[in-house]
Formats: C-alpha cells, structure tokens, sequence
C-alpha cells in the first residue's frame, strides 16, 4: 500500500511540476519609474540638467543625458564704461570733401552722434573729449593737446565740449601721441569699468612730444607707436580711425602717407594696438556711428570657467546595469568610465561662452544575471549630481539629488488559455495535451504493475 501512494505521489507531484511549467512563465521588465529631470541653475548665467531621452524598455536598456547651456546675457544699457574721443584738430581738417562741407565739420558731426547714442543707450558710460594738433607756443609738448571735457554722462556737456573744437583754431601739424597721453590720464582708477580711446584723425603724425618737429619718421613714429603700445597694455581698448589719407602721395621720398601710417598703426588685419580703420572720407560716418558704436555697446559675455559636472551612480545601478556612452561630449573631456571609488563620472569643461550648450549621453542597460532583490524596488539612476564652476572670478557649487528613477518587475504570464485551436485527432501536437496524455498512460501502467503484483 505505502509503495502505491509513494507512486502516485510522484506521478501527482510530476502532473503538479508539468502542469505549473506550462501554465505561467516568468517575465521581467523595467519600467521608469519617475521621469524626473534634475536641473541645476549656474548661477543666473547657466543650466545644467540630466534627463532620460531615450528607452527601450524590451531591451530593458535607458539612455540618459547631462546637458549644460551658458544663458548670460547682459542687456545693453548695463555695460558700466568710460570713453574718450580723442579728435584731430590740425589745419588739414578743413579741407572741403564735399560741397561746403569740411571734413571737421564731418568728423565732429558723427562723433556727436556717436556720443549720444552711447549715452541714450547705456545710462553707465561716461564720455571725455581731447583734441590735438600743435601750440602755437609750445610745439611738440602735452600743450598741443587739449582737454575740453571730463569723463561727464551729460549728453549737453559733451556735444558742446565736440562743437567747440570746430570753431576753435586749428594747429598746423599732428601731435597724435599727446592727444593719447592727456587721454589716457583722464580715465578714472576704477578696474571695473571698460575703458576706451577713439583716435579720429585725417593725417599721419609728424611731431610728438619731446619734439622732433615737421618729420614723418624716426623718432616720431618710434614715440607714437610706442604710446598705442603702452596703453594697450593699459587695459584701455582703443580704436584709431584714419580717414582722407592720401596712398600715393610721399611726404618722404622713401614712403607713401599710407605706408607711414602702416609703421604707426599697422594694417586693419593686423594692427598694432586694438583696432585700426583705414578708410575714405566717404566711409567716415559709418564707421564712426556703425561700426565704432557695436563695438562698445556690444553685449559683454560672461564666461562659466572650470567647469567640473560630476554624476554619482548609487550602488545599486553600479552592481545590477551595464554602463556604455552614447555620444561623446561636444565641449570638454569626460572620464571613459564610472570611477569604482566614487561611483561616478567627472566631466571638464574649461570655458562654456555665452550662448554655447555642450551635452553627452549614456546609457543603462539592466544586466542578465541581476540582483532578485531589486526586483520591485524605485531606484534612482544618480545620488547626486553636482557641478563647480567659476563665473566672473568667483567659485561656486551647486547640485541636486532630484533624478529619473527605474524599477525591475516581474511578472507571470498565464499559459492555462491555449493561444491556438482546441487539438483534435491527428493533431494533437500541443505540449501540454501530450503531457498530460503521458502523465495517465504511465499512471494506468503502474495500476496494472501493482495489480499484478498483488495477485502473484
């Protein structure tokens, strides 16, 4: 009797064990859990934000994307600077360029509205004005230059002090390098402001300060060109602009007006201090109103410098998912893997410009042979993200814990509800008739075996 059960309960556990392998399946999927996107503001001039962007959930696979944007913007009207219109006011300035107008009265017009767009546009820049040409006393001295006003954001004192040079008497050579002296002594000592010069003038100089006098060369260019140097490396930015020159005509033997000009200034492609505008009379109003004008009320950039990202990993995305980029990054350079001390990856990037946006990508992929204990668990795919960064010489750190998050699951797909036609005869292939079909023949044999022996 006790081998008869111990039969049949082998045959019923068999039935049990076939039965449960052909009624459910195991099938393990990952699903997003959260869509959350971590942002981090740079302070008010950056975003840094990581985002799942891509996924394929059969492949059980999420491709994630850290993306950081330099957003400064100062709006004009807030560049703090300082400006001095530094004007040529030597006999050659009243020569006729066009009907009854001198190219003083040309000049002095379009530094007046040079002046008054500055000042309309930005309610922190302050202008100053200084001619020069030669005294009539005092020739080849600081004397022939000329303050007619301080740095002053009084539209009405500035375009008088710029009228006046039109009717005041002009001198009778150029003195470039005492014009730019007695500017460059007016600026203020504050570091924080821009400070520019703008050189107007229609003539090669052909004295400085200490003299010689009425020479085109030598040490009036050495003087000259090394005073362009020296404020340059000031920090002062400055524009020359030379109009009316002539390219042919040769003061010296040896040199044209223009290729004097060139041993002072250097050319437009490469000057020898700031920018250099060679032009003609007729060019004279754009460049003074057009392009000198963007050139100072341009929209200043405020670079993010070192900046360093960094994407910790908890463990459990460590252990349970493969981990593979996507694309590489556009600005910087990115560590090639997870860093097994911390956890993470570290991206560099050594300036982001105003307007420009870098960005990477990487993807999880769940592994085969993962941890079971996961399974049903939210886990997030960073601990922190974190970025360092400099923006105008301060350091600065910020970060967020805020993250997409990922679940495994699984689940028992029910079998029992055949997917095809019942099995009729002469077809009866499917494997769960053929199992149970088997399971009753081996249990009529052993019925039978153990009559039999009962009998003998």
């Amino acid at each position: 009797m006790k081998k008869r059960i111990s039969i049949l309960s082998i045959l019923l556990l068999s039935f049990l064990m076939i039965s449960s392998s052909f009624a459910a399946t195991t099938n393990t999927t990952l699903e997003i859990a959260e869509n959350n996107i971590c942002e981090i503001n740079l302070s008010d001039y950056g975003k840094l934000e990581k985002k799942i962007v891509a996924s394929n959930l059969e492949k059980k696979e999420v491709t994630l994307e850290l993306k950081v944007t330099n957003t400064s913007k100062l709006e004009e009207g807030e560049i703090p600077a300082e400006v001095f219109l530094v004007i040529d006011n030597s006999y050659s300035m009243t020569e006729e360029i066009s009907s009854g107008v001198t190219r003083a009265d040309a000049l002095l017009e379009s530094a007046q509205t040079l002046a008054e767009n500055l000042l309309t546009l930005n309610k922190n820049i302050q202008i100053g004005v200084v001619s020069f040409s030669t005294s009539a006393d005092n020739e080849g001295t600081l004397e022939d230059a000329k303050l007619r006003s301080s740095l002053s954001n009084n539209l009405a004192t500035v375009k008088d002090a710029i009228s006046k040079i039109k009717v005041d008497v002009t001198g009778a050579r150029t003195n470039i390098e005492a014009g730019l002296t007695i500017a460059s002594e007016n600026f203020s000592n504050n570091q924080d402001t821009n400070k520019y010069i703008i050189l107007l003038t229609d003539g090669v100089p052909n004295t400085a300060v200490g003299g010689p006098t009425l020479t085109y060369s030598g040490e009036v260019t050495t003087k000259t060109k090394a005073k362009l140097q020296e404020i340059n490396q000031n920090g002062i930015n400055i524009m020359s602009v030379m109009t009316g020159v002539d390219s042919e005509a040769k003061p010296i033997p040896e040199k044209t007006y223009k290729q004097l000009a060139e041993d002072i200034f250097g050319t437009p492609e490469k000057p020898t201090a700031g920018l250099f505008f060679y032009i003609s009379d007729d060019s004279l109003e754009k460049t003074i109103e057009e392009t000198i004008y963007s050139e100072i009320a341009k929209v200043i950039e405020y670079k993010i410098e070192k900046l360093i990202i960094t994407d910790y990993f908890p463990q459990e995305i460590i252990d349970n998912y493969n981990f593979e980029y996507v694309s590489k990054s556009n600005i910087g350079e990115i560590t090639s893997t997870v860093d097994p001390t911390t956890n993470s990856i570290t991206w560099t990037i050594e300036v982001l410009n105003e307007g420009e946006t870098a960005s990477v990508q990487y993807k999880l992929t769940l592994k085969e042979n993962y941890n079971q204990q996961i399974i049903d668990k939210i886990i997030p795919t960073n601990t922190k993200l974190e970025a360092n960064y400099t923006i105008k010489d301060e350091s600065v750190n910020s970060s967020s814990t805020i993250s997409p998050k990922l679940v495994v699951k699984t689940n028992a797909i029910d079998n029992t509800i055949a997917n095809t036609d019942i099995p009729k005869a002469g077809n009866n292939s499917d494997p769960l008739f053929i199992a149970i079909t088997t399971l009753f023949v081996l249990l009529g044999f052993a019925i039978v075996y153990r009559s039999k022996t009962k009998l003998n």
